[in-house]
């Protein structure tokens, strides 16, 4: 015989009739169980599921002031429900109470998450929050704001081909900040990404030889999918040892195909080949021609002007 389902009409008049009678729950009768308390969600319940029973109703007024109470709720910090949200799940033929994340715990998650990659990475915090997006346009870096958009829509698209870009201007136009935001880019598609100013892998460096723990900085710079290199040239070449340090990094990424960005306060060719100096100097600016788009980027000092 076909199994007959409740209309929506049939599904109150019976719940109405088992309320009257003193509903129940596992044989113990609930004060949410009052007819003026279910009302509200007698009909819907047989929209959801073919025999609906007042426990099915008492699921959907339970999701209602859960729902209500989610509206009310100042952030996942303070959430009763340590940021759980409530479903609805009428599969097996009853309707359930259930909880799941809600849309403002995941985008905190997130965003604890990808703090945590970008202090990994080794990013500054005056520069974690850093987006292209936010990045002030002005006539003298509309080229390297363009650049960046290109850099970091290739990058989201999973394509690390090409060139990166080198950065070369004053202090204060932006630089790191266009650099620091592909960095946040790469790590939110999931690729290894290390930001590093070269003066202070060159101090890592320097501890390194000194106590051979761990890791040589140059080589998990060297390894990386993406690389930042900030400051590029400000780092002291008093010791022999620290221009082929930059000239092997550089090497070992033109050789594996690997994406470098840099940003430094030197202008042009020669300017850079005369801080590492002689051949070295020439070796490393080949190098990163191979490497990166040369960009000049122009302004006055933006930390001048907000201070």
């Amino acid at each position: 015989m076909p199994e007959t389902v409740m209309t929506a009409a049939a599904a109150v008049e019976r719940f109405r009739t088992s309320i009257g009678a003193g509903g129940t729950i596992s044989g113990k009768v609930s004060p949410r169980s009052r007819e003026q308390d279910l009302e509200p969600f007698l009909a819907r319940t047989a929209e959801l599921v073919r025999n609906p029973e007042p426990c099915d109703a008492r699921a959907l007024a339970e999701f209602d002031r859960e729902t209500r109470r989610c509206r009310e709720c100042p952030g996942p910090a303070v959430c009763p429900s340590r940021g759980l949200a409530p479903r609805i799940d009428a599969s097996l033929g009853r309707i359930y109470l259930t909880y799941g994340p809600c849309g403002k715990a995941v985008r905190l998650y997130a965003e604890r998450r990808t703090r945590a990659l970008l202090r990994s990475a080794g990013l500054p915090e005056n520069l974690e929050d850093r987006s292209i997006g936010g990045f002030r346009k002005t006539e003298g870096t509309e080229a390297a704001r363009l650049a960046a958009i290109e850099s970091g829509m290739r990058i989201r698209a999973g394509d690390l081909s090409g060139k990166g870009l080198l950065l070369m201007g004053p202090p204060g136009v932006g630089k790191s900040h266009l650099e620091a935001a592909l960095a946040r880019v790469a790590l939110e598609a999931g690729f290894n990404a290390v930001f590093v100013s070269l003066p202070d892998l060159i101090d890592a460096s320097k501890k390194w030889f000194d106590q051979r723990k761990g890791p040589d900085p140059a080589d998990v710079v060297a390894e990386a999918d993406i690389s930042v290199l900030d400051d590029l040239g400000a780092e002291s070449t008093r010791f022999e040892w620290v221009g082929e340090r930059v000239f092997r990094i550089l090497d070992r990424r033109m050789r594996g195909r690997k994406l470098v960005f840099a940003t430094t306060n030197l202008v042009g060719p020669e300017e850079i080949a005369g801080h590492y100096g002689g051949v070295m100097g020439r070796r490393i600016v080949s190098r990163l021609a191979e490497l990166c788009r040369w960009i000049p980027v122009t302004g006055p000092d933006r930390r001048l002007e907000n201070r």
